[in-house]
C-alpha cells in the first residue's frame, strides 16, 4: 500500500482559513491567525490519519502474530499430548 502526502494548495488553505473566521463569527482582526491555523489543520490532520493507519496496521499485525502463536502452542500441547500417552501406552505394556 503507497500512501501519498502532499502539501495544502493557498487556495485550499485560504477556503479552510475562511471556514475557520466563519465559524469564530465573522470577527476581523484574526487573518493570520486562521491563516495559521488552517495550515496547521490541512498539514497536521493527514499525519494524523497517517499514524491512526499505521497503529491499525500494527494492531492487525499483532493479532495476526496472536493467532499464530495460539496455532503453534495448540500443536505443541497436541504433539505432547501424544508423546505423553504413547508413553503412558508404553509403561502399561512393560507392566502387564
Amino acid at each position: 500500500m503507497t500512501i501519498r502526502f502532499r502539501f495544502p494548495t493557498e487556495d485550499e488553505i485560504r477556503v479552510k482559513a475562511y471556514k475557520i473566521y466563519l465559524a469564530r463569527g465573522g470577527e476581523p482582526g484574526h487573518a493570520q491567525d486562521d491563516w495559521l491555523q488552517a495550515e496547521y489543520e490541512l498539514l497536521h490532520l493527514p499525519l494524523y490519519q497517517l499514524a491512526k493507519l499505521d497503529a491499525a496496521i500494527v494492531e492487525k499485525e499483532t493479532a495476526q502474530n496472536h493467532k499464530l502463536f495460539d496455532l503453534t502452542r495448540a500443536a505443541l500441547q497436541l504433539k505432547w499430548q501424544t508423546v505423553w500417552n504413547q508413553s503412558a501406552d508404553s509403561n502399561i505394556e512393560m507392566a502387564a
